[in-house]
């Protein structure tokens, strides 16, 4: 499916699966960052990009995530938008 289907204003991303579990995260899929009891997520986000992820959908506004990855571009964010308390960050490249 692609990303432009399921978010407005968001490109041609073709995404191959979903994740909410940073271990079984595959190149081109959507991440949810998820708090749990025990874990956050977000703590994961690194490691999914290193994974290759095309898309992050996360709830913490205000932090950056300026890492290495297919998701970054000169250490800055390459698209972000806001949804009801929802961000979403895409690869800068389809």
């Amino acid at each position: 499916m692609k990303l432009s289907q399921m978010f407005e204003n968001a490109p041609e991303i073709e995404i191959a699966g979903l994740c909410i579990d940073s271990r079984c995260a595959k190149a081109n899929d959507m991440y949810f960052c998820m708090e749990g009891m025990v874990h956050d997520g977000h703590e994961f986000i690194d490691d999914v990009i290193e994974k290759g992820v095309k898309c992050i959908v996360h709830s913490k506004a205000g932090r950056r995530y300026e890492k290495r990855g297919s998701l970054y571009s000169g250490g800055k964010c390459q698209s972000h938008t806001e949804s009801g308390g929802v961000h979403v960050l895409w690869a800068s490249k389809p």
